[in-house]
């Protein structure tokens, strides 16, 4: 039987690859917008157990070409692991493409360029990257446990390789205020351009009790940012991206999404975000989620 810890997160675009746990919750855990590995204590899987689930999951799919390694940071494995996770992978799945999982910018800055190079030649080519913003004081405050100028040497590195990354961006993350919000999408922007991930997926900020942007909220030091707000953030980091990439605000954080690849359908995504934005501007009713652990 497969080992799996609970709980499971997994970008959509993996949903039907082959999942392996390296590792059980997040090796950071400290960002204040995030509570999705709170109860759960970070662990690495032992590498026998790793070894076992590849070789039963390659007989019950054989002809699997993509796996993704879960959970929330398992590339702040050891390069070493690593390297032995992805010869198993290599060794009992003949048909194997891509081997896929969430990164950090810590755990990229761990691993030599040599180890990149090595890791990228054993399939591990795609690295999903909660980036969140490329302005300095909100990244602060997202403390991620990094600064930008960090993040864009690590992605540097990454393109140097060869190895690919989908990088996330959240609407919102400012609070009530509509400049502060335009200024982070426009350095947000700035900053994807000079890095263009694969994909960027937007996210609008989802406040949850177990956070400390939830705490703050509480204690009435964070207004969260209305939804007409968050949509002309979205608006302006759009209008911003000049370096090819896919562009997505589909998630079911969102108000509108819009789908495309810039630059090719940028003018046709925003003009469906300034219609529905328009829309909202002449109704003056803002839809807004609410619930005991939602956003409000």
């Amino acid at each position: 039987m497969l080992h799996y810890t609970e709980p499971i997160y997994r970008p959509p675009s993996e949903a039907d690859d082959l999942f392996i746990q390296v590792t059980q919750g997040c090796s950071h855990n400290s960002c204040s917008f995030c509570g999705q590995y709170k109860d759960t204590p970070f662990r690495l899987s032992p590498m026998e157990q790793i070894e076992a689930d590849i070789i039963e999951a390659a007989k019950l799919y054989p002809d699997k070409k993509r796996v993704y390694l879960l959970s929330g940071d398992p590339f702040v494995l050891s390069f070493d692991k690593l390297k032995q996770i992805g010869l198993w992978l290599n060794q009992y799945i003949p048909s194997l493409e891509a081997v896929a999982m969430f990164a950090s910018i810590n755990s990229i800055k761990q691993k030599t360029d040599a180890e990149l190079k090595t890791l990228f030649g054993l399939k591990m080519n795609l690295l999903y990257l909660g980036i969140e913003t490329g302005d300095p004081e909100t990244l602060a405050f997202a403390n991620k446990g990094h600064n930008v100028e960090e993040a864009y040497t690590q992605l540097k590195r990454l393109e140097s390789v060869g190895i690919g990354y989908l990088s996330a961006y959240i609407s919102g993350l400012t609070g009530d205020g509509l400049e502060k919000g335009l200024e982070n999408a426009r350095n947000s922007a700035a900053f994807f351009n000079k890095v263009p991930p694969v994909m960027l997926g937007v996210t609008s900020l989802s406040i949850w009790d177990n956070t400390e942007i939830g705490k703050l909220r509480r204690e009435g030091k964070f207004i969260p940012a209305p939804e007409l707000q968050m949509l002309e953030e979205t608006r302006e980091l759009l209008s911003g991206l000049t370096s090819p990439m896919l562009f997505s605000s589909i998630h079911v954080s969102n108000l509108v999404p819009v789908m495309g690849r810039i630059p090719e359908d940028r003018n046709e995504m925003l003009q469906t975000l300034d219609q529905q934005i328009a829309v909202l501007k002449n109704d003056g009713d803002i839809p807004r989620y609410s619930g005991r652990d939602g956003r409000m």
